[in-house]
């Protein structure tokens, strides 16, 4: 491809401003579309990148009014946010332990939902999510779940749901005369109608008035009008027009649901996850549970791609080892907010992984990493290490101490490491780029945007049993438009090397020898530094370590 290149004005010119690129927008969107590389961006950028100044103001606004454009294109094209904005009603899309992925306005307005928020906010819980997957896995067709909005007083709603294959997610919209089986067996299972309290409710959905209805159905008017005042109050509805309304948004919901679904395969018991808040310095924490309750604790730091706890074999192996894994979800990611910027980004995790611990009773866990976040339980080790009963880091990113460790790493990810030490302000634009992109690939091709061209953990990551968990952790990434990606790259080029050195509690790290983000070679930077810590190399594994090997990974945590 070809473009301008951006002049710099002599020196000595009195002028502060500079010619702007015209085709610096395309390229903007060039790079959004994967038609151009980020380093195409970088080079055009470059003379402004070597002042190491703030954007001029015309560059910034030329680069703003792109983003804006492409990331409402992005939003409009991501496959979640159609499925749930075809829908005319409130409409949301949850995985398999209820996690919201997507939703639209009307849920948003009605429900108070956000990404990243749990069903359990509208008063589902375990059993009743785990009946309603049941109830798509036995009988075709799409099925019912009761909820409670929070200001409804106790009122329940109902939406209605399929299960889409593709995305692993369940879409559901809520309820606007006649009903399929699986619909009648909803009605049955969530509010114990009998057969004829369902015929009752199919007539009243109809319109019809309890006169009509003891015609049609050859009872008398006081029977009937018993059997409504049971529906109603099984209904938790206060009038006919209620329980009409709810019936007759079946027929709608029907309509408007999309078609195709595919069967459920229901999750294992040992698999389930449960998802948790709580509020500290005015921000919101959230965090996930799963394992074996009551068993070893564990506390779980993930790192920026996999997740915390959305792979299947995760919850397998922790459940199967008896660990009680308690997964913070980490600044800017999933629910959690970014701390005060003039609290250190190092100074902000570590409180609230002792509020969790706090929280929860824990005195003390076994901590399990993945990448950056090896750096806040190092500096909680040095500040409490009572606390820790060992380390297992996996793909850990050493501190960056020679260029050529940046020039390893794929060209897509060493980028961003190259901006964060040269130019800080490109790293926001290179985030909000990257997430576009993400956006533009859908949840289950996401990423390809930070493994494309690494063939061997693409390999890794296109094996089916790893769908479920690259979906579910799509919306965590996305939810804060990266912003818990910047704060790890500010985490990475923090001085933290002391922090090994001075390392009293066990550490054992686990790293793919194929790991071409961050080579082998530079991992063995960690002994080094402090020859107490243990370094695994895994054969034949590379950054997706992380998701391919946890038969390697959580042994670890329970060997002594």
């Amino acid at each position: 491809m070809s473009y301008v290149t951006p002049q710099v004005p002599d020196e000595g010119s009195g002028s502060a401003s500079i010619d702007l690129v015209p085709s610096l927008s395309e390229l903007v969107n060039m790079v959004a579309e994967r038609k151009a590389d980020f380093p195409d961006l970088i080079v055009a950028l470059s003379p402004l990148i070597h002042q190491g100044s703030a954007l001029p103001t015309e560059t910034a606004l030329e680069l703003s009014v792109a983003l804006h454009d492409i990331e409402a294109e992005a939003l409009e094209e991501d496959a979640l946010y159609r499925l749930v904005n075809q829908q005319s009603a409130p409409a949301i899309a949850m995985n398999a332990v209820g996690t919201v992925l997507a939703l639209n306005v009307a849920a948003r307005q009605l429900f108070g939902l956000a990404l990243g928020d749990s069903v359990a906010q509208l008063g589902v819980d375990e059993e009743a999510l785990h009946a309603f997957q049941q109830r798509l896995a036995e009988v075709s067709g799409p099925t019912m779940l009761k909820v409670v909005r929070p200001d409804a007083d106790g009122l329940p709603m109902v939406m209605i749901g399929r299960y889409n294959h593709q995305y692993r997610a369940f879409v559901l919209t809520t309820l606007q005369h006649h009903w399929p089986e699986s619909i009648d067996k909803a009605l049955e299972a969530l509010f114990q109608l009998t057969r004829s309290e369902r015929d009752v409710l199919s007539c009243l959905a109809q319109g019809q008035t309890a006169e009509q209805i003891a015609h049609s159905r050859s009872r008398t008017l006081g029977t009937v009008r018993q059997q409504i005042k049971t529906v109603l109050h099984k209904l938790g509805a206060t009038t006919q027009v209620q329980a009409a309304t709810l019936a007759s948004a079946a027929a709608n919901a029907l309509v408007d649901m999309p078609q195709g679904s595919d069967t459920l395969m229901l999750r294992q018991a040992s698999s389930d996850m449960t998802l948790a808040e709580f509020t500290r310095n005015g921000r919101r924490i959230g965090w996930r549970r799963f394992g074996q309750a009551g068993g070893q604790p564990v506390v779980f730091l993930h790192g920026p791609f996999f997740g915390a706890g959305e792979f299947v074999a995760d919850r397998q192996w922790a459940a199967q080892l008896g660990l009680d894994v308690f997964a913070l979800e980490r600044p800017g990611y999933g629910r959690t907010d970014i701390s005060d910027r003039k609290v250190p980004v190092v100074e902000a995790m570590v409180g609230d992984i002792l509020a969790l611990m706090e929280d929860q009773g824990i005195q003390r866990a076994t901590f399990l990493t993945h990448e950056v976040a090896l750096i806040p339980a190092l500096q909680l080790a040095q500040q409490a290490p009572d606390r820790l009963v060992k380390i297992v880091g996996v793909s850990a990113a050493p501190p960056f101490q020679a260029l050529a460790q940046v020039n390893a790493m794929p060209a897509q990810q060493s980028i961003f490491i190259w901006a964060a030490q040269h130019a800080r302000w490109l790293v926001r634009l290179l985030i909000r780029l990257g997430m576009v992109r993400l956006r533009k690939l859908g949840p289950d091709r996401w990423m390809d945007a930070v493994f494309g061209e690494v063939p061997g953990d693409m390999a890794v990551l296109n094996r089916p049993e790893l769908q479920p968990g690259i979906i579910g952790s799509y919306s965590y990434n996305i939810n804060q438009m990266g912003a818990g990606f910047e704060v790890d790259l500010q985490l990475t080029f923090g001085a933290w090397a002391e922090l090994i050195q001075q390392n009293k509690v066990p550490v054992t790290l686990l790293h793919g020898e194929d790991n071409q983000t961050t080579r082998y070679e530079y991992a063995q930077i960690f002994t080094q530094l402090n020859p107490n810590i243990r370094l695994i190399g895994v054969s034949g594994s590379g950054q997706t370590l992380a998701v391919e090997r946890p038969d390697v990974i959580y042994p670890q945590l329970v060997a002594t």
